[in-house]
């Protein structure tokens, strides 16, 4: 997955590869020097847990790994409690975030995460100043928070550089988008008033985009 100034491939057998800014500890690499080409983090896996991995998820400053267990690591900015490791800590390798199981899929914005439950239902952290984490509150979190939603969803997505805006799409095909909605791209009929998740929910219509 690309983010703002880094990217990431998962590669053979789970590695992942990365490359770009690393500023912020963006690739994991236990120092935050910026290489020119991608890394092979076979080398370094019994320390940042980044063998056997499902995806990865860039966002603006940082990026979340699902793994083939369910778990769910974070890596790069944690400032806003990214990670949702219960801190603010930048940790030079990923971490860990504790309490979340069965993590079918993640979604990292600017400094917010989502993470989607095998269940359909939805999780989130970080920063909450526009109603990004779905939770009609405006608060930042550091330990993720949910569920949300009603178990629907199959696939989620969020903004990364300046975006504060997240959508998911539901195995009905319907799309829930809620956060940041200054020029309407919540999709809530709205402009200019920023939405939480339940608000959206009751308001958008009936689509038949599918899932790519």
């Amino acid at each position: 997955g690309a983010g703002a100034y880094s990217s990431y491939a998962v590669v053979y057998q789970g590695w992942v590869a990365g490359w770009g800014y690393n500023g912020s500890y963006n690739l994991s690499l236990g120092n935050n020097t910026s290489p020119v080409l991608s890394y092979d983090y076979s080398k370094i896996s019994a320390v940042s847990y980044l063998d056997q991995v499902k995806s990865i998820e860039g966002g603006y400053m940082h990026a979340l790994v699902v793994r083939a267990d369910g778990s769910a690591r974070g890596m790069g900015n944690n400032g806003q409690g990214e990670y949702g490791d219960t801190t603010s800590t930048t940790t030079a390798y990923a971490s860990q975030s504790p309490g979340l199981s069965m993590v079918k899929a993640a979604a990292a914005g600017q400094y917010h995460s989502h993470w989607l439950l095998a269940n359909g239902t939805l999780y989130s952290s970080g920063q909450g100043s526009r109603l990004q984490l779905g939770d009609s509150l405006t608060a930042t979190r550091y330990t993720p928070y949910g569920p949300l939603g009603t178990g629907l969803a199959k696939s989620i997505t969020a903004g990364t550089d300046f975006g504060d805006t997240s959508f998911t799409l539901r195995v009905d095909s319907r799309v829930v988008g809620w956060g940041a909605n200054g020029y309407g791209q919540a999709g809530s009929g709205t402009i200019g008033t920023d939405v939480g998740l339940s608000y959206v929910y009751r308001t958008l219509p009936s689509t038949t985009i599918e899932d790519q």
